[in-house]
């Protein structure tokens, strides 16, 4: 098994287990105050593709993470009985190597080589500065609805946008041959379901970026038929897609329906099904939030030059 056949089963362990233990993590990849995608105590940011998911599911009422080191530089010391317990970062690492070019000369090139670290949460550690335990405020309703409203506003009103209508009130799906996007009004939602509004259209946009003039998906350019294997894993990328957004502008779905015995009753079947399809292809969660992310890059008209994860 290569290294990176070897971090794929880590991401897809630490995904399969949270899935045995009933939690469906691009259903919601998060348990934090807030909302708050994981991010990073170094450099601020948030963490992107699989990681959003790895780190998401790791149990932490907290979004702050870091490695050993950089716990470390802070003055922080990791708790007695956490040292074992970590999570792991996957980031690619560009190394230059000699290789063949077609006419067989020998060049330069930049190659991406898949490496992990471990991570550390706020709460696993002594000594953390207080900004890092600092537990956020969900963001209102109204004012996650709104940035939720502007980043559509902003895909559909962009240039080669797919179309968006709210012809059908019944169904919520994209048309690939014709680049249509139909999904109920917000006014067929009750007042108190309107985050479902806004998660259903994030998850049909997620879709309509697999366009051959956008991402190029397998799953949408050459899609089959409902069902299928590619079929299903598209799926997998416009949850991932939707969630990512959710956790970004703050929208929270309603619980109601999820704590449903219907939704429970099904959701233990499609965990089934997914945790099968992840041992079998243990790459698949990497890929698909990989692609979830350049989905979501595209949906906020956002950019990273030799990102690959």
């Amino acid at each position: 098994m290569s290294g990176r056949e070897t971090i794929e089963k880590m991401v897809a362990e630490r995904i399969i287990k949270a899935l045995q233990d009933g939690v469906c993590p691009w259903r919601r990849p998060w348990n934090l105050s807030g909302g708050s995608l994981p991010r990073n105590i170094k450099s601020k940011k948030f963490y992107r593709g699989s990681n959003v998911f790895v780190l998401g599911v790791a149990g932490f009422d907290n979004s702050w993470w870091g490695t050993y080191r950089q716990w470390t530089e802070l003055g922080a010391t990791i708790k007695d009985g956490e040292g074992a317990n970590y999570s792991i970062v996957t980031y690619w690492n560009r190394k230059p190597r000699r290789v063949q070019d077609e006419s067989g000369e020998w060049v330069t090139k930049n190659m991406f080589i898949l490496r992990y670290t471990k991570a550390y949460n706020a709460l696993q550690v002594d000594n953390a500065p207080a900004k890092y335990l600092e537990t956020p405020e969900p963001t209102p309703a109204p004012e996650a609805h709104a940035q939720a409203e502007k980043i559509l506003a902003g895909y559909y009103g962009s240039e080669d946008a797919p179309g968006h209508v709210h012809t059908n009130p019944n169904r919520a799906y994209y048309q690939p041959g014709i680049d249509l996007v139909n999904t109920p009004g917000i006014e067929c939602y009750d007042a108190g379901d309107q985050a479902e509004y806004y998660s259903t259209e994030f998850h049909e946009a997620g879709h309509s970026t697999g366009h051959s003039t956008r991402c190029n998906r397998e799953g949408i350019d050459n899609f089959d038929h409902f069902g299928s294997e590619k079929y299903s894993k598209e799926e997998l990328v416009a949850e991932m897609s939707a969630a990512m957004l959710c956790a970004i502008t703050g929208v929270e779905t309603d619980s109601s329906f999820k704590n449903s015995a219907a939704y429970i009753k099904n959701s233990a079947a499609y965990i089934k099904s997914w945790t099968a399809k992840l041992t079998d292809e243990p790459s698949l969660v990497m890929k698909a939030a990989g692609q979830a992310q350049k989905a979501i890059d595209v949906i906020q008209g956002t950019t990273f030059a030799d990102e690959e994860v």
